[in-house]
């Protein structure tokens, strides 16, 4: 089993631990030896033939240091034990970014199945704020109206509102979800060292641009038709 297994649940060399199989009763089996390698060693590995189903088609063998100062000696004695059709030794920073590359083409597939039913029921709230508060400022822009005001200036004036709410919410956004990827990143150095950290500037910036966009043609088409009842609130107000 790995280290970080056998420090949490107190296992050592020799002790017993019971798992599970699918489909089977629980088995008791022998530590035989705890494997250094951090989150790389799976939490526990059982030889061929213990009842779990076939053996991996692949394992990844991290070598320390010692190890690792040799890299033809330790790829010929793994050679040699294991055939030459079956052994492939690679620098570290090789087979990270490999591995990094397989796992950051599934975050963007879970990332695309979270984020666009989120988006559009994100863009339906903007819009619908939008129609709320503009339902509720109609003797204010007939008001405006009655004091000069011309259209223009009004549908200028819903536009800079839009802007700069979208731009503080934007602002707000961001400064929690930097908090919260800080935490996270720290989260992540007991691991040993500190992960690298990749924005999706893409997605993000397309997120924005659609929340503006929506922004501006509801505060449009809201602005809109209140200046088409303006005359009527007008006439009302001053009565």
């Amino acid at each position: 089993m790995s280290r970080e297994f056998a420090d949490w649940y107190g296992h050592r060399a020799g002790s017993t631990v019971t798992y599970g199989l699918f489909g089977g009763r629980p088995v008791t089996g022998r530590v035989v030896a705890v494997l250094d390698g951090g989150s790389a060693v799976p939490s526990l590995l059982l030889p061929p033939g213990s009842g779990g189903g076939a053996a991996a088609p692949r394992a990844a063998v991290l070598l320390g240091a010692e190890a690792a100062g040799s890299p033809r000696a330790a790829a010929a004695e793994l050679t040699a034990r294991f055939g030459a059709d079956r052994v492939r030794v690679v620098p570290s920073e090789e087979w990270f970014s490999r591995a990094a590359g397989d796992r950051d083409r599934l975050n963007r597939l879970v990332l695309g199945v979270l984020a666009v039913p989120a988006s559009l029921y994100a863009l339906i709230a903007v819009a619908g704020v939008l129609v709320m508060a503009y339902s509720r400022r109609g003797r204010e822009v007939a008001g405006m109206r009655l004091i000069g005001v011309s259209a223009g200036q009004v549908r200028r004036m819903a536009l800079w509102e839009t802007l700069s709410t979208s731009l503080l919410g934007v602002v707000i956004a961001a400064g929690v979800v930097a908090v919260g990827a800080r935490a996270y990143r720290g989260a992540l150095a007991v691991f040993g060292g500190e992960p690298p950290l990749r924005v999706e500037w893409g997605v993000l910036g397309a997120l924005t641009g659609a929340c503006v966009l929506v922004g501006v043609v509801v505060s449009r088409a809201a602005v809109g038709r209140l200046l088409r009842h303006a005359g009527v609130a007008g006439v009302a107000s001053r009565e």
